[in-house]
């Protein structure tokens, strides 16, 4: 194994899923999901899994994906 696939800044680590049962983030993500029109905001420290699990739920929905960064104002969502 290499250090990339672990520690990948700005890209999306291979090998660092860890479910976290206990906290049954996978469960509480498809029920949230499951409503209709619902915006989602994941925070947390980081290397602490956010875009690995929110990639994991959402692969096969069709979703439009917003990085934090990229937003500062609300006129950074397109929204008139």
């Amino acid at each position: 194994m290499h250090v990339k696939e672990v520690f990948n800044p700005g890209g999306r680590p291979g090998v660092t899923y860890n479910p976290r049962k206990q906290l049954e983030l996978e469960k509480k993500f498809k029920d949230y999901l499951s409503g209709s029109n619902k915006f989602l905001e994941v925070t947390g420290p980081t290397k602490s899994g956010k875009t690995v699990l929110c990639h994991r739920m959402v692969k096969d929905i069709k979703h439009i994906w917003i990085e934090g960064q990229d937003i500062q104002e609300e006129n950074d969502f397109g929204i008139k």
